[in-house]
């Protein structure tokens, strides 16, 4: 017998996350999305999450700009 490999892809991770399944991660996606694991983050830390991936500073995160935090870089 074979053993099935989990697979996980960043596709799916965002999805889980866009909460609202409008192809934006906002805070309260993210609120909802860490409510739903019983882990509680303050307004604050929130806001500093999208602002930190948000490159467009629409107050957004798209799917490229995910994907891009999750690509490995290189390192000179």
């Amino acid at each position: 017998m074979t053993q099935k490999k989990n697979s996980f892809s960043a596709n799916q991770a965002f999805k889980l996350i866009d909460v609202g399944n409008d192809g934006y991660i906002d805070k309260d996606d993210m609120r909802k999305f860490f409510s739903r694991h019983s882990l509680y983050v303050p307004d604050k830390e929130l806001q500093a999450l999208i602002e930190r991936y948000d490159k467009e500073l629409t107050g957004k995160i798209n799917y490229n700009q995910f994907l891009s935090e999750l690509t490995a870089k290189k390192i000179f």
